[in-house]
């Protein structure tokens, strides 16, 4: 059974009125609020498309944050095919991590413009293209030297990453 991944993440969202449920036939239905429903998907072969890694911050139902604590008054999470859903609420302090390379190598896993809220942490790793080395990795200008991987611990302030890859 192979299990593949989609990560998101979501900011600054609001959401007015509710999804309706109908039950009953005809003209004696009754209608109810329902829930919204965080899923992946399994195969009918027992393969799962996992939705792994969303973080809801900022996100309003009705003028309502989410939060880890009510997060199940508005959302159904399926446990089977998710991991790692976190509802942040609407207060948290938020930081940038500007993260660069030069040519001829990459960081993962992604670079540019990151937000990160305070007291949490991100790896990076790097790696040069063939024929190509990590020379340094500066963090806020300063070496770290040819590190396979910088943390970001306890976010507390903008950081800048730049990896710097050289010629063999």
């Amino acid at each position: 059974m192979s299990k593949n991944k989609y990560r998101q993440h979501f900011e600054n969202v609001t959401v007015t009125g509710q999804q309706l449920d109908f039950t009953g036939n005809g003209y004696q239905q009754t209608a109810k609020a329902s829930k919204g429903l965080i899923e992946g998907t399994v195969l009918d072969n027992g393969d799962i498309y996992k939705m792994s890694d969303i973080s809801f911050d900022q996100v309003k139902i009705n003028d309502v944050c989410l939060t880890e604590s009510n997060k199940n008054t508005y959302n159904q999470i399926d446990p089977i095919t998710t991991e790692n859903i976190v509802f942040n609420g609407c207060d948290s302090q938020k930081y940038t991590l500007s993260v660069s390379s030069s040519a001829h190598g990459n960081v993962k896993p992604l670079e540019g413009d990151i937000t990160l809220l305070a007291g949490k942490s991100q790896t990076f790793t790097f790696a040069a293209e063939e024929g190509y080395k990590l020379s340094d990795v500066l963090v806020n200008d300063i070496s770290q030297g040819a590190v396979a991987s910088y943390t970001v611990s306890n976010a507390s302030s903008n950081v800048k990453i730049e990896a710097i890859f050289v010629e063999l």
